[in-house]
């Protein structure tokens, strides 16, 4: 990480604020120093080229933010399932091509980005009860059978830009849902059980084989309308 009196200062300054953002320091790796700051809630250190995380990040147990977006990482790492205080992980724009690591620790975790990357499947999610936001979009999924349905306070999903054929009707299960965005997958046909038994008020569809027009022929539709237009019509008021 270099020597320089500029990131000397940095880390100085980190030790007393917790906070630390080191981007586009052409950073190949994390060092010793900034893993001796056990005392850091936010870190960013997006737009480097780090490839490995060392075991040694779980001493950073305070962390809530963390971005590793624009890095040169191939697997999810173990380690952050050791970060049980994590609210936000940003992995965003890396090469993950599959997650291997049972996420059921990260008990605070509210926002989880994973836009951009070559996963080509997902785990079976298991419950993370503050996660509200998930975001897979470019992507290389095609299914989703038995991935997501364990997230009951899900809010808004982003599956855009992946090979997706079918909507798995198991999604009823997110009764928290409200944003669901599958612009520009594969599909061919929309579950009713989604429109009817969920608090659904978004779903983008555009550049499928099945779009808002058919959308308007499912059943349930009704109900949806009527909630994305109680929605908005909140939305106006406040």
């Amino acid at each position: 990480m270099g020597n320089s009196h500029s990131l000397d200062q940095r880390l100085d300054r980190a030790k007393k604020t917790g906070i630390l953002t080191l981007t586009n320091a052409s950073l190949k790796e994390i060092s010793d120093e900034l893993l001796s700051i056990s005392t850091l809630k936010n870190l960013d250190l997006s737009c480097n080229r780090i490839s490995e995380i060392p075991i040694r990040f779980e001493t950073l147990e305070l962390l809530k933010f963390l971005s590793l977006a624009h890095n040169r990482l191939s697997v999810f790492p173990t380690v952050f399932a050791s970060l049980t205080k994590l609210e936000t992980l940003n992995l965003s724009y890396n090469q993950l091509t599959g997650i291997h690591v049972d996420l059921s620790p990260l008990v605070s975790l509210k926002s989880l980005n994973l836009a951009h990357n070559q996963l080509a499947s997902l785990p079976k999610f298991a419950s993370l009860p503050k996660l509200v936001s998930l975001d897979i979009s470019y992507n290389r999924l095609c299914q989703l059978e038995g991935t997501l349905e364990e997230l009951s306070q899900l809010e808004e999903v982003n599956l855009e830009h992946n090979q997706v054929e079918e909507v798995p009707a198991s999604f009823v299960s997110m009764k928290s849902l409200k944003t669901l965005r599958l612009s520009f997958n594969r599909i061919a046909a929309f579950p009713s059980e989604l429109l009817i038994d969920t608090g659904l008020t978004a779903i983008e569809l555009e550049g499928n084989p099945f779009n808002d027009l058919d959308l308007v022929k499912v059943e349930g539709f009704d109900q949806y309308q009527a909630r994305k237009k109680a929605r908005i019509d909140q939305f106006i008021k406040t």
